[in-house]
């Protein structure tokens, strides 16, 4: 198994889930997530966990901005207005949970 599988199939999830939830705006959204990208990255080369094999720091920037704006948008495109088109109870989910 990658060394790396468990921080991709978990930690950068997990992350992107929290920041999703407590930055709903756009804006603060964004600049969470290039926050996580310019600390995460450097975080687990100091850690050795990664290493930087013909790759600077600067390349991934687009690509967790990217996929963070992607997730986001089909999110809150797609499920949350169908979900509240329907009636279900997804809507609940976004921010936070209410009973």
């Amino acid at each position: 198994m990658p060394r790396l599988i468990s921080i991709d199939q978990g930690i950068i999830i997990v992350a992107h889930m929290f920041l999703y939830q407590y930055f709903s705006k756009w804006r603060s959204f964004i600049i969470a997530n290039f926050t996580m990208a310019v600390i995460f990255e450097p975080m687990t080369v100091w850690l050795e966990i990664y290493n930087l094999d013909n790759w600077r720091y600067i390349y991934s920037f687009p690509i967790y901005i990217i996929k963070a704006v992607v997730i986001k948008w089909l999110v809150d495109e797609f499920i949350l207005k169908k979900a509240s088109r329907d009636g279900s109870l997804l809507h609940l989910f976004h921010g936070h949970i209410h009973w």
